[in-house]
């Protein structure tokens, strides 16, 4: 199954849901819905359901032991590879999701063109399918990029800082040269540990010289 590039597989929950509700395709297991003893792909272009009604499972086997049914708009008991219109929607995913990662968005008519088919035809069956226009379907994985990417630096940000706090509590604060450091290697500065007195005494010499070197100057 062509997977877009901008997720990589998990089998947590938190990953799928996040799947099921961008409607990106993934085989690898199906959602059922409490309310309606109803499972579907993760691409289903049916209503969106609330968390709390959601499980997941790892195949349709499972779901139906559970007792749901398969929805008739998706047909999840069905491999996409027996559906090719799910392999052709598969494809232009995948494709989007390459084009998202390259920092651009996807070109309708080449999109088309590239599956042999024809803009509106393309445009109607991506729709119907994931409930998205391919552009629509872009912008969310770009979102979804940019969200993620968010994350990951304000979670290495805070560890860094967290390593120099740690630093700064057994050691005299730290100097103006290594606070800047810091400032440039994580991207953030928190001015609480610089040591002041050596910041001004650092720009009063600063001052000096310069006052030497002007008193040099022969007019």
């Amino acid at each position: 199954m062509l997977m877009p590039l901008c997720l990589a597989p998990d089998k947590s929950e938190a990953y799928r849901w996040r799947v099921i509700a961008a409607r990106i395709s993934d085989d690898s297991f199906v959602y059922a819905v409490r309310s309606t003893c109803i499972y579907c792909r993760s691409s289903c272009s049916s209503r969106l359901a609330r968390r709390a009604n959601v499980e997941f499972y790892d195949n349709s086997t499972l779901a139906e032991i559970a007792g749901y049914r398969p929805c008739k708009r998706c047909k999840p008991q069905l491999d996409s590879e027996d559906d090719p219109q799910q392999r052709t929607v598969e494809k232009a995913c995948a494709n989007i999701a390459d084009s998202v990662s390259r920092g651009r968005l996807p070109n309708s008519n080449h999109l088309a063109l590239e599956l042999n088919l024809s803009p509106g035809y393309l445009h109607r069956l991506f729709k119907r399918t994931m409930g998205h226009t391919p552009l629509q379907y872009a912008k969310l994985l770009h979102q979804q990029n940019e969200a993620e990417s968010l994350e990951i630096k304000e979670k290495q940000v805070k560890e860094n800082m967290g390593s120099l706090v740690a630093i700064s509590e057994y050691q005299d604060p730290l100097s103006y040269e290594q606070v800047c450091d810091s400032a440039h290697e994580y991207g953030y500065i928190d001015w609480s540990y610089i040591d002041w007195s050596e910041f001004h005494a650092m720009v009063n010499s600063d001052l000096a010289a310069e006052r030497s070197g002007l008193e040099r100057i022969v007019f």
